[in-house]
């Protein structure tokens, strides 16, 4: 909850000051490198500092959420904007763990799933260099 906290803060004056696609970029690259990382987590220090990263992540994508969305697609479908992107949300938190014990179950370890699985913050990373900005429609 504190690494939360403090990325919200973080993320949301960075968020003045840079570009939506290079924080965006950023906080995607490091999410893949915290999946990638996690079926090394030992317990201990590292279970710590791999808590505090991730909720520090999961915070500053909360944030680009409410900065990014109203910038590119404006306030007026903004609602429906959010649910489908919620109704994707709770879909993937049902499929990742099936995924991640098919997985196990497979490999005898998560590590190769896991590998697998930043494939999904790169796709995003990337995808954030070459789609457009989305202009907004005159909301009047």
């Amino acid at each position: 909850m504190v690494a939360g906290l403090a990325a919200t803060l973080a993320l949301g004056w960075l968020a003045d000051r840079f570009s939506d696609r290079f924080l965006i970029i950023s906080v995607m690259l490091i999410l893949a490198a915290l999946t990638a990382g996690a079926g090394w987590v030992q317990p201990g220090i590292s279970v710590l500092g791999y808590s505090l990263a991730l909720g520090a992540v999961g915070h500053g994508v909360r944030t680009l959420e409410a900065v990014v969305f109203p910038r590119c697609f404006g306030v007026r479908h903004l609602g429906a904007i959010r649910g489908v992107k919620h109704s994707v949300t709770v879909g993937a938190s049902a499929f990742g763990p099936l995924a991640l014990a098919y997985g196990r179950g497979l490999a005898s370890s998560y590590r190769p799933v896991l590998l697998v699985f930043t494939v999904f913050p790169l796709a995003v990373a990337l995808a954030t260099v070459f789609v457009r900005t989305p202009r907004i429609a005159d909301e009047t």
